[in-house]
């Protein structure tokens, strides 16, 4: 088994909500110091747009692909074996579960010789969603299962005072936007 993250859509993502996360992830990304690329063998760009976020690290720095697509519900996964685009991954989850909310699950394992290393790869891409994004609160919830150490995120929020730094849905979508916002205000606060 080698370090791997797992997401788990349940509910269909609504384009509001896809155009936050996506716009979100190109602002990751800008902060971004790890080269990443379309694959780790194709040296295109990565694939961001309004149904998919596709990237992986580059030759050896490179594992599986990480591919989020908005018309896919159900499990998914991306193994890292915590090579250095491991913190892009964090950061595009963690983002994920801000935007989807109960939508969506998401943890993550590895092999118990990996304990430390697990935290401290949640604790980089964090500092990275930071960079991009603002500050997060992140409850972790570990725990040792047969399988290795299982790391579960659940209801990040971004401090009150960081979220006029979140991303804008573009001009054309704007009431939306403000729908979207008020909501995810009412659902931090509860």
């Amino acid at each position: 088994m080698g370090y791997t993250h797992y997401w788990e859509v349940k509910k269909s993502l609504s384009q509001t909500e896809w155009d936050k996360f996506y716009i979100g992830v190109n602002k990751i990304l800008e902060k971004n110091g790890v080269p990443i690329q379309y694959e780790y063998d194709n040296p295109k760009p990565p694939q961001i747009d309004d149904n998919i976020v596709r990237f992986n690290g580059v030759g050896d720095e490179g594992h599986e692909t990480f591919y989020f697509e908005k018309e896919k519900t159900g499990f998914n996964f991306c193994k890292t074996a915590q090579k250095p685009y491991d913190i892009v991954v964090v950061a595009c989850l963690i983002y994920a579960k801000i935007c989807f909310g109960d939508k969506i699950r998401i943890s993550s394992d590895g092999e118990v010789k990996n304990w430390n290393g697990e935290i401290e790869a949640w604790q980089d891409g964090k500092k990275l969603f930071e960079e991009a994004i603002g500050v997060v609160k992140i409850k972790f919830e570990t725990k040792l299962e047969t399988s290795g150490l299982v790391v579960n995120i659940e209801k990040p929020f971004i401090e009150k005072e960081q979220k006029e730094n979140l991303p804008k849905i573009p001009e054309t979508k704007e009431e939306q936007a403000i729908s979207l916002f008020e909501q995810a205000i009412k659902v931090l606060e509860s």
